[in-house]
């Protein structure tokens, strides 16, 4: 009775099923290209994401360089104090945004997109 359990090679299989189920709902839908609106002081536009676009802004505080390219978009250069625009990083999902509140300037990601909460 002194036997002990080894693993065996099939035993991998369930632990490999539950971290791939895990993983699966957090990976992002890339079938479909977004467009994007960029808000600013003055006026509303419309981008396709398909089409690269590099955007030169004048703010409520100086120039918002706006970089849109292969579905997603980023604030590549602000003249805001804190810089939390620039370090956002890319966003693609639909309805995740980018906002730069001192210079007033907003990029959205327009789409349907999955529900994330269903409420009553």
């Amino acid at each position: 009775m002194d036997k002990k359990l080894k693993p065996r090679p099939l035993d991998a299989i369930p632990l490999l099923v539950i971290v791939a189920l895990s993983i699966w709902p957090i990976l992002p839908n890339s079938s479909e290209i977004a467009g994007f609106t960029v808000i600013t002081p003055c006026e509303r536009m419309s981008f396709n994401g398909d089409v690269d676009t590099l955007l030169i802004i004048e703010s409520a505080i100086g120039e918002v360089e706006i970089h849109i390219k292969h579905g997603s978009a980023r604030i590549v250069r602000s003249e805001c104090p804190h810089q939390i625009c620039v370090r956002t990083g890319e966003v693609r999902r639909p309805g995740s945004s980018i906002i730069c509140a001192p210079g007033r300037v907003a990029v959205i990601v327009e789409g349907s997109g999955e529900f994330d909460a269903v409420t009553r």
